[in-house]
């Protein structure tokens, strides 16, 4: 009989600590994925970037440098997603969700709007590209150069900022309604990251990236990548790159504006296989030059 009873102990224990793990899992699986022009520079890249986006069963996936028309067909009818020109490889956004266009967002860099959840909850999701030229860590010389090379990207995120619809998504959100998320490649390094403490990471310059800067200012947006790993010196996160040498950074960033959200892990992805560098990158797995981040939230 003491032994049926100390089972039965165990067996509601074991229940209890379960339902516990149930129900704190995190509920909210966000990726960021540049598919380097829909894969084109790997051996069957179209194919690795699905079966990368399956792997990972993120709910919400901000798509930049992927044709959706190529990519949608072959995610199967779970998923939907939206791009302004399906055709073009620009900025996308793949969901499992219910997707709300008379919410739609959209910039020369990024495109968002209201995604309704199974649970019914919903989220303000942006994916953003900015510009690629003029990459400011390749020259580090003087703030005035940086500023300089800069300015492309800030006046991309300007432009979002400014717009009367997105500050009505930032509005909701600081409110503690509907959660936004912005997601993407800036294209160059975070605020965060360039400080004192790991200026011997960046050639001895300690420099606050403003296209990040901006949206954390003006939107109130917070990266959950650092809000997961706050040592920038201990966790880099490097994004840029998988396969080219290079000066390497974290440029690919999930940001974040919600009490209702709670980020609970936040990781650089490329699958589990090795990664070759160029010239030898065609044959790898993860069909990319970017890495991919994922955030787990929690969404109370």
């Amino acid at each position: 009989m003491l032994m049926m009873l100390a089972k039965f102990s165990l067996f509601l224990l074991f229940f209890v600590a379960v339902s516990a793990l149930q129900d704190n899992r995190p509920n909210l699986r966000v990726m960021t994925f540049d598919t380097y022009n829909t894969g084109i520079h790997f051996d069957q890249g179209l194919y690795k970037i699905v079966k990368h986006i399956l792997s990972v069963d993120a709910d919400l996936i901000a798509i930049q440098r992927g044709a959706m028309d190529q990519i949608l067909p072959l995610l199967g009818s779970r998923y939907q997603g939206y791009a302004v020109d399906p055709t073009d490889m620009d900025v996308g956004i793949i969901t499992k969700h219910e997707i709300d266009l008379s919410t739609l967002v959209h910039t020369p860099a990024s495109v968002g709007f209201k995604i309704n959840l199974l649970n019914s909850k919903s989220v303000y999701f942006h994916s953003l590209h900015l510009d690629p030229e003029n990459y400011g860590p390749y020259n580090t010389t003087t703030k005035s150069g940086l500023d300089q090379r800069e300015e492309k990207r800030v006046s991309q995120i300007q432009t979002l900022i400014n717009s009367p619809d997105f500050q009505i998504h930032v509005q909701f959100a600081a409110s503690g309604g509907i959660p936004l998320i912005v997601a993407g490649n800036f294209e160059s390094p975070s605020h965060l990251d360039w400080i004192a403490r790991t200026k011997r990471l960046h050639g001895d310059c300690v420099y606050e990236w403003p296209a990040s800067k901006l949206l954390s200012d003006n939107a109130s947006l917070s990266d959950s990548f650092r809000v997961v790993n706050p040592d920038p010196l201990y966790v880099v996160g490097n994004t840029w790159s998988t396969c080219y040498e290079t000066v390497y950074d974290r440029i690919d960033f999930i940001l974040y504006n919600s009490p209702k959200l709670i980020p609970v892990d936040s990781f650089v992805y490329s699958g589990c296989l090795p990664l070759k560098m160029s010239p030898n990158h065609k044959f790898n797995d993860f069909p990319s030059n970017h890495y991919a981040v994922v955030t787990d939230f929690l969404y109370a």
